[in-house]
């Protein structure tokens, strides 16, 4: 407001200070005509000084120049122009006039000129020693402060507007020291009253703050500072001191210090740790809790004091990450362990930001450190847990696969990925749909979308094309809507079970097979005995002998199906031995010529250093000549045979991809063909007996799985490749044998030996077998005892100890096989030699297919031949040869 007034008075004055500059120049014209107009001799020159000082008031430096040089000009010229002076006037007397007039301006100018210039100064100063009040005024106003003097000459207190506004008078109010004292509180007023009087009588300075109250009612917290003025001989003559508004401070302090106190208290309720640090990481204040966790004083754990209850392991990490983030004014976090009260150690969180409260003040840390012990725990055991699930999901032979409620994937495990031929990472987050279309509105879409919708476990298979797979799935529902499915290749183990299916079906027909030939191979032994001496005592080219040998053929094609069926069961006993296969199949091929037809072309391939075969010559033979008649039979229109024989070896991949076949080395024997072929599904049915696609009436279906059984019972393995119109070779593996084939030796004239009347003990289950092998004995020189099971037998041994040969069945009822009775009576009679006869074999006599070493065996059906052959080679003291 006084500076506004200022300002008003300022323009007043420079308002009224414009008009003179026209005033001093129209008197000045006035001045100059006047002089034109009074004659010569009068001093008019002295008037043109009033003008000049007229144009000093204008304060103007230039207006002052110009009037005073237009005066200097104008004088002497009025002075010549003016007229004559009056007679006898002195010229020299109107010249001095005229100078005297001039040097007055030139001096008047100077002097105003000099005084302008002091007073610009003067209002300088002036302005600046305002401007300096108004600042104090302003600051005093600003910070609440105010000076105040009493002067002890003239016993007079003297307020600035300020110290007057604090005390609620107006300004310019000048109280007495009484009524100065009186504002005080009374509880205050003793102590200001003391000091003022120690300051008054010693000059000792005070400063402090008290409580007063205003006179318009408000009571206000001042600083009330005083200093002594003496004089030059030291006596006091006044004092000057300030007041300043401290409510404003006093408030402030009151409130950092309950902020301060409803901190701590804060703090030390808060159940972790609570702490700050100095700008050089010292903590200066830790809540009480860390006296609960380790029963360390708080004063103990200030400091650096803390870093004794770190672990040692994790101390060296907590002092580098704690002086790093101070170093570069980062935000603090780390987590180590810190001793408890038991001794142990429990996990922390210790976080801290910086804190710059005040410019003043240096940098300061608030921090926090929280018990986390139980959460990383926790997630330790989660982490434990996670790895055991996993190494769960890894180690199962299921593929795992878990989706979300959008099927995106979300746990995948490396079964998965292998079956599903992806990376597992590119499998995680994509959705099943996007990255397998093909999935698209398939069982497995529909499945999956049933489990979530209707939350049901689902079960199925499916085969995906994509993958060329057969797929078994289970799908379970999860809360989150998702789907977890467990699901496994089934592609193999299908084909597997239907492989088992069919060998279980098999063995279960091989079974029938070897019990229906064992029977039929008993009636085949008397029909083909008995045709046999009844062809030798009728006439040659009788009826009877007609009849006789339509007989002797039946029963020969009989023991032939027989002997296929034998073969297909494996129940027959083969008698390995090394053979060379190139002559064998050289030796056939004649044979094959004539079986065959001329309409079929046959070429034989005989290979290179071909290695010998272990196998039974003649079921070898009777193979190749069902592979020949099957190929004839696939070629109607004629066509091209092809017998090739070679080397090989099955390694564990191809024998791990064909169950059954075994690694190792074989002799090879392929019969390709160029007939009609076959397809897959005929392919999958080619060795399963009475399954024929010839018409009915010209094929028996035993052809193909006599050759398989025989080759399978050989230790061999059998191979089919064929294409409908393409042709089919077969290739049948026999063992390698690492000994020589024998050398071949030129068949004898048969004769039919007989006996010297030896005793021979016969044992046969069947009444019909019995009786004719009894005759047949008897025909050829032997005698005989006869027992139809074991039992029996053994009692006719122990009353006739000297029989000369056990002629004995294998398989007898009554539990004890021909084995077994042949055992029990070599037990006391080791050198007895024994013939077994059979329909068909078992485990008794034959292991894999071999007759064991040393057993001599007749197979039934047999001729009168067979049997006088094999009873005098069982009783030939060489053999065993």
């Amino acid at each position: 407001m006084m500076n506004r007034e200022r300002s008003t008075c300022a323009a007043r004055h420079i308002g009224r200070r414009i008009w003179i500059p026209p005033l001093a120049f129209a008197l000045l014209a006035l001045t100059f005509a006047f002089d034109l107009s009074t004659p010569q001799g009068f001093a008019h020159g002295i008037l043109y000084l009033p003008v000049v000082l007229i144009a000093l008031l204008g304060r103007n430096s230039g207006v002052l120049v110009a009037i005073t040089l237009t005066a200097l000009v104008l004088v002497p010229v009025a002075g010549w122009l003016s007229p004559p002076p009056p007679a006898g006037f002195p010229l020299h007397l109107l010249v001095a006039n005229r100078v005297a007039a001039m040097l007055a301006l030139l001096l008047a100018m100077a002097v105003g000129l000099f005084t302008l210039r002091l007073q610009r100064r003067l209002v300088a100063v002036h302005e600046k020693a305002q401007g300096q009040a108004d600042l104090l005024e302003i600051a005093g106003a600003l910070g609440q402060l105010g000076g105040w003097s009493y002067d002890l000459r003239t016993m007079r207190v003297e307020w600035s507007a300020e110290v007057a506004r604090l005390h609620g008078r107006p300004p310019g109010h000048q109280p007495d020291v009484e009524e100065g004292l009186s504002y005080y509180l009374e509880a205050d007023r003793p102590r200001i009253e003391t000091m003022f009087n120690a300051c008054l009588q010693t000059g000792v300075p005070f400063d402090d703050e008290f409580q007063l109250r205003a006179f318009d009612g408000p009571v206000r917290w001042v600083r009330v500072a005083a200093r002594a003025q003496r004089d030059m001989r030291g006596k006091i003559i006044r004092l000057h001191g300030a007041i300043q508004d401290v409510s404003a401070h006093k408030q402030t302090q009151r409130q950092l210090a309950e902020s301060a106190q409803s901190w701590r208290r804060l703090a030390e309720a808060m159940p972790f740790i609570v702490w700050t640090s100095n700008a050089q990481g010292h903590i200066d204040y830790i809540s009480p809790a860390i006296t609960e966790l380790s029963g360390v004083a708080q004063r103990d754990a200030m400091g650096e004091g803390w870093l004794d209850l770190v672990h040692p392991d994790d101390r060296n990490n907590a002092i580098s990450v704690w002086t790093e983030a101070r170093q570069n004014s980062n935000r603090y976090e780390n987590v180590f362990r810190l001793r408890a009260l038991n001794g142990q150690y429990r996990w922390h969180l210790a976080r801290s930001i910086k804190q710059h409260f005040h410019p003043d003040q240096e940098e300061a840390w608030c921090g926090t450190a929280v018990d986390i012990h139980d959460r990383v725990e926790l997630e330790r055991h989660a982490v434990d847990a996670r790895n055991r699930y996993e190494a769960v999901l890894e180690s199962t032979n299921d593929a795992v696969l878990a989706l979300d409620a959008q099927g995106r994937v979300t746990v995948v495990n490396g079964r998965a990925a292998h079956l599903l031929q992806r990376d597992r990472q590119d499998l995680i987050g994509t959705t099943v749909w996007d990255e397998f279309p093909q999935g698209r509105g398939s069982v497995f879409q529909s499945e999956y979308e049933r489990c979530r919708r209707e939350q049901v476990t689902v079960r199925f298979e499916e085969y995906f094309s994509p993958l060329n797979a057969l797929f078994e799935v289970t799908a379970y529902p999860s809360q989150d809507g998702g789907v977890t499915i467990f699901f496994r290749d089934v592609t193999e183990l299908r084909r597997v079970a239907e492989q088992m299916r069919q060998l279980r079906r098999l063995e279960a027909i091989g079974q029938l097979t070897g019990g229906v030939a064992h029977d039929f191979n008993n009636l085949l032994t008397v029909v083909m005995g008995n045709a046999e001496m009844l062809r030798d005592r009728s006439a040659e080219g009788s009826i009877e002998r007609e009849l006789v040998d339509t007989l002797a053929e039946a029963a020969a094609r009989g023991a032939a199906m027989t002997q296929r069926l034998l073969a297909f069961a494996r129940k027959q006993a083969l008698s390995p031995q090394p053979v060379d296969v190139n002559r064998l199949v050289s030796e056939m091929a004649p044979l094959l010529r004539r079986a065959l037809g001329e309409h079929i072309q046959i070429e034989v391939v005989q290979g290179l250093d071909l290695w010998p075969a272990l196998v039974d010559p003649g079921q070898l033979e009777n193979a190749l000549l069902n592979l020949a008649i099957n190929a004839r039979d696939a070629m109607p229109g004629g066509g091209h045979l092809l017998i090739e024989t070679n080397i090989g070896h099955l390694d564990a991949t191809y024998a791990e991809k064909n169950p059954g076949a075994q690694v190792g080395d074989y002799v090879v024997v392929t019969v390709t063909d160029t007939g009609i072929g076959m397809t897959r599904e005929v392919q999958q049915r080619l060795f399963e007996p009475f399954f024929t696609t010839k018409p009915k009436g010209q094929g028996t279906g035993l052809g193909l799985p006599m050759v398989h059984g025989f080759v399978k019972q050989s230790s061999g393995h059998v191979s089919v490749y064929s294409e409908p119109g393409e042709g089919t070779a077969m290739k049948i593996y026999i063992p390698r044998s690492h000994a020589a084939p024998p050398e071949p030796v030129a068949p004898a004239r048969e004769e039919v030996p007989l006996g010297r009347g030896e005793l021979v003990l016969l044992v046969e289950d069947d009444d019909l077998v019995r009786h004719f092998a009894s005759a047949q004995l008897h025909s050829l020189g032997y005698r005989t005892l006869v027992a139809a099971n074991g039992p029996a037998a053994l009692e006719l041994f122990k009353q006739h100890p000297d029989i000369d040969l056990l002629f004995t069945d294998v398989v007898m009822p009554g539990g004890m096989s021909g084995r077994d009775l042949a055992d029990n009576i070599q037990a006391s009679r080791p050198d007895l030699p024994v013939l077994y006869t059979s329909g068909y074999t078992d485990n008794a006599i034959v292991h894999q297919g071999r007759l064991d070493a040393g057993v001599m065996l007749l197979n039934k059906p047999y001729r009168r031949g067979e049997l006088a052959h094999r009873v005098r080679q069982a009783l030939s003291p060489d053999r065993d040869k």
